[in-house]
Protein backbone atom coordinates (compact mmCIF):
# COMPACT_ATOMS: atom_id res chain seq x y z
CA UNK A 1 0.00 0.00 0.00
CA UNK A 2 2.90 2.37 0.71
CA UNK A 3 4.18 1.87 -2.83
CA UNK A 4 0.69 2.46 -4.21
CA UNK A 5 0.39 5.72 -2.27
CA UNK A 6 3.79 6.81 -3.59
CA UNK A 7 2.61 6.09 -7.13
CA UNK A 8 -0.51 8.13 -6.50
CA UNK A 9 1.57 11.06 -5.26
CA UNK A 10 3.60 10.89 -8.46
CA UNK A 11 0.41 10.86 -10.52
CA UNK A 12 -1.02 13.89 -8.76
CA UNK A 13 2.24 15.79 -9.19
CA UNK A 14 2.08 14.95 -12.87
CA UNK A 15 -1.36 16.49 -13.12
CA UNK A 16 -0.14 19.80 -11.76
CA UNK A 17 3.29 19.93 -13.35
CA UNK A 18 2.61 18.40 -16.76
CA UNK A 19 -1.05 19.12 -17.37
CA UNK A 20 -1.94 15.41 -17.54
CA UNK A 21 -5.61 16.07 -18.07
CA UNK A 22 -4.99 18.28 -21.07
CA UNK A 23 -7.15 21.10 -19.67
CA UNK A 24 -6.03 24.29 -17.95
CA UNK A 25 -8.47 25.27 -15.21
CA UNK A 26 -7.67 28.97 -15.03
CA UNK A 27 -11.21 30.00 -14.12
CA UNK A 28 -11.81 29.95 -10.37
CA UNK A 29 -15.50 30.00 -9.57
CA UNK A 30 -16.68 33.25 -8.03
CA UNK A 31 -18.81 31.15 -5.72
CA UNK A 32 -15.87 29.24 -4.29
CA UNK A 33 -14.28 30.20 -0.98
CA UNK A 34 -12.66 33.62 -1.38
CA UNK A 35 -9.63 32.40 0.57
CA UNK A 36 -8.84 29.95 -2.20
CA UNK A 37 -9.57 27.01 0.11
CA UNK A 38 -11.96 24.23 -0.87
CA UNK A 39 -13.67 22.63 2.11
CA UNK A 40 -14.24 18.91 1.56
CA UNK A 41 -16.83 17.13 3.69
CA UNK A 42 -15.29 13.78 4.69
CA UNK A 43 -16.32 10.90 6.93
CA UNK A 44 -14.36 9.37 9.79
CA UNK A 45 -15.62 5.92 8.77
CA UNK A 46 -13.13 4.20 6.46
CA UNK A 47 -14.38 3.88 2.87
CA UNK A 48 -11.76 3.66 0.12
CA UNK A 49 -14.42 4.25 -2.54
CA UNK A 50 -15.20 7.79 -1.36
CA UNK A 51 -13.34 10.07 1.07
CA UNK A 52 -12.42 9.58 4.73
CA UNK A 53 -10.02 11.07 7.23
CA UNK A 54 -7.36 8.91 8.86
CA UNK A 55 -7.91 9.24 12.62
CA UNK A 56 -4.19 8.85 13.36
CA UNK A 57 -2.68 11.22 10.80
CA UNK A 58 -5.53 13.56 9.86
CA UNK A 59 -4.86 12.84 6.17
CA UNK A 60 -7.73 12.20 3.77
CA UNK A 61 -7.80 9.05 1.68
CA UNK A 62 -10.01 7.26 -0.84
CA UNK A 63 -10.60 7.36 -4.57
CA UNK A 64 -12.96 10.34 -4.34
CA UNK A 65 -10.64 12.21 -2.00
CA UNK A 66 -7.66 11.76 -4.32
CA UNK A 67 -9.65 13.02 -7.31
CA UNK A 68 -10.77 16.09 -5.35
CA UNK A 69 -7.15 16.67 -4.28
CA UNK A 70 -6.11 16.56 -7.94
CA UNK A 71 -8.83 19.07 -8.81
CA UNK A 72 -7.75 21.41 -5.99
CA UNK A 73 -4.11 21.20 -7.13
CA UNK A 74 -5.08 21.84 -10.74
CA UNK A 75 -7.01 24.97 -9.75
CA UNK A 76 -4.35 26.19 -7.33
CA UNK A 77 -6.43 25.92 -4.18
CA UNK A 78 -5.83 24.35 -0.79
CA UNK A 79 -8.01 21.49 0.41
CA UNK A 80 -9.43 21.56 3.93
CA UNK A 81 -11.25 18.50 5.33
CA UNK A 82 -14.44 19.01 7.34
CA UNK A 83 -15.08 15.89 9.41
CA UNK A 84 -18.40 14.05 9.87
CA UNK A 85 -19.02 10.61 11.43
CA UNK A 86 -20.49 9.08 8.25
CA UNK A 87 -21.05 9.96 4.60
CA UNK A 88 -24.86 10.41 5.03
CA UNK A 89 -24.15 12.83 7.90
CA UNK A 90 -22.36 15.15 5.47
CA UNK A 91 -25.57 15.76 3.54
CA UNK A 92 -27.47 16.15 6.80
CA UNK A 93 -25.23 19.15 7.58
CA UNK A 94 -25.84 20.77 4.21
CA UNK A 95 -27.63 23.84 5.58
CA UNK A 96 -24.73 24.75 7.88
CA UNK A 97 -22.53 26.16 5.06
CA UNK A 98 -19.67 24.02 6.39
CA UNK A 99 -18.36 22.48 3.14
CA UNK A 100 -17.92 23.28 -0.56
CA UNK A 101 -17.87 19.77 -1.98
CA UNK A 102 -18.42 16.19 -0.94
CA UNK A 103 -18.20 12.70 -2.41
CA UNK A 104 -21.65 11.11 -2.46
CA UNK A 105 -23.69 8.30 -4.05
CA UNK A 106 -25.86 9.56 -6.91
CA UNK A 107 -29.12 8.38 -5.35
CA UNK A 108 -28.51 10.21 -2.07
CA UNK A 109 -27.42 13.34 -3.95
CA UNK A 110 -30.62 13.34 -6.00
CA UNK A 111 -32.67 13.35 -2.82
CA UNK A 112 -30.80 16.35 -1.39
CA UNK A 113 -30.54 20.02 -2.36
CA UNK A 114 -27.13 19.73 -4.03
CA UNK A 115 -25.55 20.13 -7.45
CA UNK A 116 -24.19 16.88 -8.88
CA UNK A 117 -20.95 17.41 -10.81
CA UNK A 118 -20.85 13.89 -12.25
CA UNK A 119 -19.95 10.28 -11.44
CA UNK A 120 -16.41 8.92 -11.35
CA UNK A 121 -17.01 5.29 -10.34
CA UNK A 122 -19.64 2.54 -10.19
CA UNK A 123 -19.61 0.12 -7.25
CA UNK A 124 -21.45 -3.12 -6.49
CA UNK A 125 -23.71 -3.50 -3.46
CA UNK A 126 -23.60 -7.07 -2.20
CA UNK A 127 -23.64 -9.30 0.88
CA UNK A 128 -21.25 -10.94 3.32
CA UNK A 129 -22.36 -14.32 4.71
CA UNK A 130 -20.80 -17.12 6.79
CA UNK A 131 -18.62 -19.48 4.78
CA UNK A 132 -20.95 -22.37 5.62
CA UNK A 133 -24.07 -20.50 4.48
CA UNK A 134 -26.13 -22.15 1.76
CA UNK A 135 -26.72 -18.75 0.12
CA UNK A 136 -24.63 -18.20 -3.01
CA UNK A 137 -26.44 -15.30 -4.68
CA UNK A 138 -28.01 -12.13 -3.29
CA UNK A 139 -31.61 -12.85 -4.33
CA UNK A 140 -31.57 -16.16 -2.44
CA UNK A 141 -31.59 -14.34 0.91
CA UNK A 142 -35.00 -12.74 0.43
CA UNK A 143 -36.81 -15.36 2.51
CA UNK A 144 -39.01 -15.22 5.62
CA UNK A 145 -36.89 -15.42 8.75
CA UNK A 146 -33.70 -14.14 7.09
CA UNK A 147 -32.17 -11.07 8.78
CA UNK A 148 -29.80 -8.69 6.97
CA UNK A 149 -27.91 -5.86 8.68
CA UNK A 150 -27.05 -2.68 6.73
CA UNK A 151 -25.57 0.76 7.43
CA UNK A 152 -28.43 3.19 7.89
CA UNK A 153 -28.86 5.74 5.10
CA UNK A 154 -26.44 4.12 2.67
CA UNK A 155 -27.11 3.04 -0.94
CA UNK A 156 -27.37 -0.57 0.24
CA UNK A 157 -30.07 0.48 2.72
CA UNK A 158 -32.06 2.35 0.05
CA UNK A 159 -31.82 -0.47 -2.48
CA UNK A 160 -32.72 -3.27 -0.07
CA UNK A 161 -35.64 -1.26 1.30
CA UNK A 162 -37.13 -1.35 -2.19
CA UNK A 163 -36.09 -4.87 -3.15
CA UNK A 164 -36.78 -7.04 -0.11
CA UNK A 165 -40.18 -8.69 0.06
CA UNK A 166 -39.66 -11.24 2.84
CA UNK A 167 -36.29 -10.85 4.62
CA UNK A 168 -35.99 -8.47 7.59
CA UNK A 169 -33.67 -5.45 7.23
CA UNK A 170 -31.80 -4.39 10.38
CA UNK A 171 -30.36 -0.85 10.19
CA UNK A 172 -27.17 -0.06 12.08
CA UNK A 173 -25.75 3.35 13.03
CA UNK A 174 -22.25 1.96 13.52
CA UNK A 175 -19.69 3.64 11.24
CA UNK A 176 -18.20 1.83 8.25
CA UNK A 177 -17.92 -1.93 8.33
CA UNK A 178 -18.46 -1.85 12.08
CA UNK A 179 -22.10 -2.36 11.15
CA UNK A 180 -21.21 -5.96 10.33
CA UNK A 181 -20.68 -6.94 13.97
CA UNK A 182 -24.18 -8.47 14.36
CA UNK A 183 -23.23 -10.96 11.64
CA UNK A 184 -20.10 -12.02 13.49
CA UNK A 185 -22.13 -12.33 16.69
CA UNK A 186 -24.55 -14.71 14.96
CA UNK A 187 -27.49 -12.31 15.29
CA UNK A 188 -28.17 -11.91 11.54
CA UNK A 189 -27.67 -13.96 8.38
CA UNK A 190 -25.85 -11.39 6.21
CA UNK A 191 -24.28 -7.94 6.11
CA UNK A 192 -24.99 -5.64 3.14
CA UNK A 193 -22.30 -3.19 2.01
CA UNK A 194 -20.22 -2.37 -1.07
CA UNK A 195 -18.10 -5.18 -2.55
CA UNK A 196 -14.74 -3.49 -1.92
CA UNK A 197 -15.48 -3.06 1.77
CA UNK A 198 -16.81 -6.60 2.15
CA UNK A 199 -13.83 -8.17 0.39
CA UNK A 200 -11.52 -6.45 2.87
CA UNK A 201 -13.72 -7.49 5.78
CA UNK A 202 -13.75 -11.13 4.62
CA UNK A 203 -9.95 -11.10 4.61
CA UNK A 204 -9.94 -9.85 8.20
CA UNK A 205 -12.59 -12.30 9.39
CA UNK A 206 -11.86 -15.89 8.32
CA UNK A 207 -15.00 -17.98 7.99
CA UNK A 208 -16.96 -15.42 5.97
CA UNK A 209 -17.32 -14.82 2.23
CA UNK A 210 -18.91 -12.39 -0.22
CA UNK A 211 -21.75 -13.76 -2.36
CA UNK A 212 -21.10 -14.19 -6.09
CA UNK A 213 -23.28 -11.40 -7.48
CA UNK A 214 -24.77 -8.07 -6.36
CA UNK A 215 -28.26 -6.79 -5.63
CA UNK A 216 -27.57 -3.30 -7.04
CA UNK A 217 -24.89 -0.99 -8.42
CA UNK A 218 -24.26 2.56 -7.22
CA UNK A 219 -22.72 5.56 -8.95
CA UNK A 220 -20.36 7.66 -6.85
CA UNK A 221 -19.72 11.29 -7.71
CA UNK A 222 -18.86 14.74 -6.41
CA UNK A 223 -21.50 17.21 -5.21
CA UNK A 224 -21.53 20.89 -4.29
CA UNK A 225 -24.18 22.91 -2.42
CA UNK A 226 -27.07 24.04 -4.59
CA UNK A 227 -26.29 27.36 -6.28
CA UNK A 228 -22.55 26.75 -6.66
CA UNK A 229 -22.99 26.40 -10.42
CA UNK A 230 -19.52 27.63 -11.36
CA UNK A 231 -17.76 25.16 -9.09
CA UNK A 232 -20.06 22.37 -10.22
CA UNK A 233 -19.23 23.04 -13.89
CA UNK A 234 -15.49 23.14 -13.17
CA UNK A 235 -15.73 19.79 -11.38
CA UNK A 236 -17.84 18.31 -14.18
CA UNK A 237 -15.22 19.23 -16.80
CA UNK A 238 -12.46 17.89 -14.57
CA UNK A 239 -14.21 14.54 -14.02
CA UNK A 240 -14.90 14.06 -17.73
CA UNK A 241 -11.24 14.67 -18.52
CA UNK A 242 -10.13 12.42 -15.65
CA UNK A 243 -12.28 9.53 -16.90
CA UNK A 244 -11.13 9.94 -20.49
CA UNK A 245 -7.44 10.31 -19.67
CA UNK A 246 -7.31 7.18 -17.51
CA UNK A 247 -6.66 9.13 -14.31
CA UNK A 248 -9.70 7.70 -12.51
CA UNK A 249 -8.56 4.14 -13.21
CA UNK A 250 -5.04 5.00 -12.05
CA UNK A 251 -6.40 6.39 -8.78
CA UNK A 252 -8.58 3.30 -8.31
CA UNK A 253 -5.54 1.06 -8.81
CA UNK A 254 -3.36 3.18 -6.51
CA UNK A 255 -5.93 2.82 -3.71
CA UNK A 256 -6.10 -0.95 -4.23
CA UNK A 257 -9.88 -0.84 -4.71
CA UNK A 258 -11.60 -3.96 -6.09
CA UNK A 259 -15.05 -4.73 -7.46
CA UNK A 260 -15.56 -1.33 -9.10
CA UNK A 261 -15.40 0.24 -12.56
CA UNK A 262 -14.86 3.71 -13.97
CA UNK A 263 -18.10 5.57 -14.69
CA UNK A 264 -18.91 6.07 -18.37
CA UNK A 265 -18.33 9.45 -20.05
CA UNK A 266 -21.24 11.77 -19.34
CA UNK A 267 -22.41 9.59 -16.44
Amino acid sequence: MRAERALLGWLLCGIVGLGTLGTAYHRVSAQAEPSGTLRLGVASAVNLNTAFQDAATGEIHGVGADLVAAFAAETGRALQPVLYPTTPAILAGLGEDAWDMSVQPLEQAQAADVGYAGSYMVVEQTLLVPEASLFQRAAELDLPGVRIVVNRGTPADAQLTRLLQHAELIRSDAPGTGAGEPLFAGEVDAYAFNREGLLGLAEQRPGYRVVEDNFAVTELGIVVPSGQTGLREDLHQFLEQAKGSGLVQQVIDANGVRGVQVAAPGQ
